[in-house]
């Protein structure tokens, strides 16, 4: 799963026509640490998916886990939020933790799936991913 959100990641810095230092320097990173996290050297931070979010403003849903966000405004009956305000940053970035914690547990269960299929002992590994809490 991490490897499709790197892909998205490599997505949006190639629509953007961006080299690794320019994407570096727009999301406020080292041009070495990019590289290793969209090389799979390390492992994504919430700061750095975080700041590619919000630098290209696009939608956490689709980075994460590549679903858009099918939610249609009508500019009199139903205007958009003011992303400006407080309360909106503040619930935004609450559904982003979310989001990002939801995606941790998606791809341990993953990873616990893998040893499960390697080890005789995966069953463990896999009741431990799956609590909740």
């Amino acid at each position: 799963m991490e490897d499709a959100l790197i892909q998205r990641i490599k997505n949006v810095r190639l629509a953007n026509n961006l080299n690794m230092s320019q994407f570096a320097k727009r999301i406020n990173s080292e041009q070495k640490t990019v590289n290793n996290y969209l090389n799979g050297k390390r492992k994504l931070s919430l700061e750095f998916v975080e700041s590619v979010i919000s630098t290209f403003e696009l939608d956490a849903n689709w980075l994460l886990f590549g679903t858009e966000n099918h939610i249609q405004y009508n500019a009199q009956e139903n205007p958009p939020p003011n992303k400006d305000s407080i309360d909106y940053k503040v619930k935004w970035i609450e559904l982003l933790e979310e989001n990002i914690e939801l995606y941790r547990r998606v791809t341990e269960f993953q990873d616990a799936e893998k040893i499960l299929e390697n080890t005789k002992g995966g069953a463990v590994a896999i009741a431990r991913a799956a609590k909740v809490g």
